[in-house]
């Protein structure tokens, strides 16, 4: 079936049947203002991708209050800072899109003479295509960081003031291909991973008294998911938002089962406050730890990451062998370089760690981007999680949108 909506409030075509557990949306216009419609869908429990143009009446303000705000860990934003972005794409999940003149603007939704063209979900080929079309919008839009808002926020009033300068579009420094698919990959990652932290700690910790940090603790609660709760796949809805009971049950099983003390993710757990967490902050805690640390030292340390039990099993003599082709090919003041660059260096963290595994001036063998993204989940002042195969594993267990980094 196909609907043709004229009439003025248009909001509430975009409110409509929206299920009471939310949906995941995706949603590509050219302006955008209207935070409160957006609001009122995230508080129903939707999960968005937001496409929007940075020139006005685009609202800075808004923008920064999606991204900063009570909703954050619910709406991934990217942007167009040139002046040829102008679709307007609602889609709801595989159940309809929307399609037409009206963006997302109050004006637009409420005042404006505006039409949308609804498809339902009988219209199973033209909803495919408009999926890979905001796939492809998503693609080449750029990652909204605080940075490119900020730019956009200094120029909004002089915009706003001259809305006929051809030249309002912001200026911002273009990324590299490479480092702009990284990077929005790895943050969307930080994002979904950090919503499930989010619902561990209204949960309550385990850990007690412990200086082991949450994000560590619940990675040992990852670790109980992949092996205990992927083979039921089948009983998992296809959105996060859906799972989110899943989840809060998931962890009080854990937890559940830690208080067997012979339970092997009990001892996991100890494993990780007692040797493994302390190991890593003796040996790569600090520029000092990382000067002071023996070959051996740093090679043990890094060889305990998740990454390379698992790739250890496609090099002929495994994990000694990775050891012994690092002690062959690197000095141990080439590999302390490297951490040190990873960890403490002065370019911005995506920018070392693609230069880990890209340059030859700090790339190691066998330590690619999933290895160095667990490593800095171990060790960071920003409190940014672990993102390994496993995390990306789970994350598509419970519902989200992901792609693994290597893939």
């Amino acid at each position: 079936m196909i609907n043709i909506f004229t009439e003025q409030n248009l909001s509430q075509q975009i409110l409509a049947d929206i299920p009471k557990e939310g949906e995941n949306l995706r949603f590509a216009v050219a302006f955008f203002s209207h935070i409160e419609l957006i609001e009122e869908l995230l508080e129903k429990g939707c999960q968005l991708k937001l496409i929007v143009r940075l020139e006005y009446p685009t609202n800075a303000e808004s923008l920064y209050k999606l991204i900063t705000g009570k909703y954050k860990n619910q709406i991934d934003i990217r942007c167009f800072i040139n002046n040829t972005f102008h679709s307007k794409l609602y889609l709801f999940q595989n159940r309809k899109a929307l399609i037409g003149s009206a963006n997302l603007t109050h004006k637009a939704l409420s005042k404006n003479d505006e039409i949308l063209v609804e498809f339902n979900h009988e219209h199973e080929a033209e909803l495919n295509t408009l999926h890979q079309l905001f796939e492809n919008y998503w693609e080449k839009a750029e990652v909204l960081t605080e940075n490119i808002l900020r730019i956009y926020s200094e120029n909004f009033l002089e915009i706003q003031e001259n809305r006929k300068n051809e030249s309002s579009i912001i200026k911002v420094k273009q990324p590299s291909k490479t480092k702009k698919k990284f990077q929005s990959t790895y943050e969307e990652n930080v994002k979904h991973i950090n919503q499930i932290i989010s619902i561990f700690a209204e949960q309550g910790r385990f850990l007690t008294d412990t200086k082991l940090p949450l994000r560590l603790e619940v990675d040992c609660f990852i670790h109980y998911v992949k092996e205990t709760k992927m083979a039921q796949s089948n009983e998992m809805a296809d959105s996060f938002s859906q799972n989110i009971p899943k989840l809060k049950q998931h962890i009080k099983e854990w937890k559940q089962e830690l208080k067997n003390e012979n339970s092997q993710f009990l001892q996991h757990l100890r494993q990780r406050c007692t040797r493994d967490y302390p190991m890593f902050m003796k040996t790569l805690g600090s520029p000092t730890a990382i000067a002071t640390s023996s070959f051996y030292d740093l090679a043990e340390t890094l060889l305990s990451l998740n990454t390379f039990w698992q790739s250890a099993r496609y090099v002929a003599g495994g994990r000694e062998q990775l050891q012994k082709r690092w002690e062959e090919d690197y000095s141990t003041e080439f590999i302390r370089n490297s951490l040190n660059y990873l960890l403490y260096g002065q370019d911005d963290l995506i920018t070392r760690m693609i230069r880990l595994h890209t340059s030859k001036e700090y790339k190691l063998f066998r330590f690619g981007e999933n290895g160095i993204q667990e490593l800095i989940g171990w060790v960071n002042q920003e409190n940014l999680p672990i993102i390994n195969g496993r995390v990306i594993e789970v994350l598509k267990f419970y519902g989200f949108d992901v792609i693994d980094s290597e893939s």
